[in-house]
């Protein structure tokens, strides 16, 4: 996130090498919910690759799973 100088991290889920062969797969673009992370949804990245789709994770870096650190009564504000 170039504007706001900081990292996106993100994690991509690919199909097998073996069922790709030189074509070009559909892409899925998921996105968390609020506390999540892109490790949270991770069986439905394999899940996608299994059936030939590429599934990118991407975090939300503050609406991710650091909000719940602290005091939660604190998300109200």
């Amino acid at each position: 996130d170039a504007e706001r100088d900081r990292a996106v991290p993100a994690k991509l889920y690919l199909p097998a090498v073996s069922t790709l062969g030189a074509r070009a797969v559909p892409l899925v673009v998921f996105s968390h919910g609020i506390g999540g992370s892109m490790d949270g949804y991770s069986y439905l990245g394999r899940y996608f690759a299994a059936h030939g789709y590429a599934s990118l994770h991407v975090q939300h870096v503050g609406s991710d799973r650091q909000i719940w650190r602290g005091n939660p009564l604190t998300l109200v504000s």
